[in-house]
């Protein structure tokens, strides 16, 4: 068993992909160290839930019985222009929950999707041994924004998440931030296919 796994995610929303690969690093490791990604962007809505919305989405779908410290968080930013420094904090993140030197032994996972090109920073640490986490086939996180955003019946899109997750959004329905980010969607919509005219 894995001293301690990482899991890196934007989890815009946090969705049963999500949830699957967390269960598998769950069973590997000791402890889950999930790094939730791009912390305080500007909000949109493409990024449109905070890092501690999301994490409250990840805690929500955890089994009730769940040892404490079993799953830690941390909030990683982005560095466009330096993958260095991007790093940098992740290893500093796994440290933090780690006992031995992260690279020296062969106590470290990490886990995720190689779905396309930026999926990259899975192979950013060659240290740690990778393991391929879980896909949700019929829908992604932008699948299920595009759908949850553009206005679709809720059984289109709340099949493909976690009841925590399905329950958050249908709060957030009411709130003025989604009536905001489903206007900036259909604007932006509108615009590129005026573009592409």
């Amino acid at each position: 068993m894995y001293e301690t796994a990482l899991y890196i995610g934007r989890f815009q929303p946090f969705h049963n992909g999500h949830l699957r690969t967390l269960q598998k690093a769950m069973e590997l490791a000791k402890r889950v160290v999930v790094g939730i990604g791009s912390d305080g962007v500007e909000m949109d809505y493409r990024n449109p839930w905070s890092s501690s919305e999301r994490m409250g989405m990840i805690c929500g779908a955890l089994p009730y019985n769940t040892p404490e410290g079993k799953v830690v968080f941390g909030f990683l930013q982005d560095y466009p222009y330096s993958n260095e420094e991007w790093a940098n904090q992740v290893i500093a993140l796994v440290q933090r929950y780690t006992l031995h030197n992260v690279y020296q032994h062969k106590t470290v996972m990490i886990t995720g999707v190689k779905k396309d090109a930026s999926s990259f920073y899975l192979d950013m640490f060659p240290m740690w041994d990778f393991v391929e986490g879980s896909l949700d086939e019929m829908m992604n996180g932008t699948d299920v924004r595009n759908s949850y955003f553009g206005g679709d019946p809720i059984e289109i899109w709340s099949a493909h998440l976690p009841e925590s997750t399905k329950e958050f959004l249908l709060d957030y329905q009411t709130t003025e931030r989604y009536r905001l980010f489903k206007q900036q969607r259909e604007l932006t919509l509108l615009l590129n296919k005026k573009l592409a005219k």
